[in-house]
């Protein structure tokens, strides 16, 4: 893979996240959500197959808010990681709101 396959997918990854952060999840779907995740969340702690630790750049990330505090601010400099149980740890801390949306500054 050349530099310029690398940012052409950094591009459109930067597109999606546009698009996801102008579309709020309805009430409904995020209330759905909660309950998958309170019949699902033992399955999912940390023995599921494939679990693995993704990195990220946190900074690139700027525009999505609110950002989980447990996830390394959006203000460090490089990448970080974040594994499935630190995900659903996220998760867990933000399941009693009544809505989670991405909205752009």
């Amino acid at each position: 893979m050349n530099e310029q396959d690398g940012q052409g997918r950094q591009e459109r990854a930067d597109a999606v996240d546009r698009e996801m952060a102008a579309r709020l999840l309805p009430g409904p779907v995020v209330r759905a959500l909660g309950r998958w995740w309170e019949v699902n969340a033992s399955a999912y702690a940390d023995g599921t197959p494939g679990a693995h630790t993704v990195r990220y750049t946190p900074s690139r990330w700027a525009q999505i808010t609110p950002w989980p505090e447990a996830l390394a601010p959006t203000s460090a400099d490089g990448d970080a990681a974040v594994s499935r149980a630190e995900v659903a740890s996220a998760q867990r801390i933000v399941a009693g709101s009544s809505s989670f949306g991405l909205s752009m500054p």
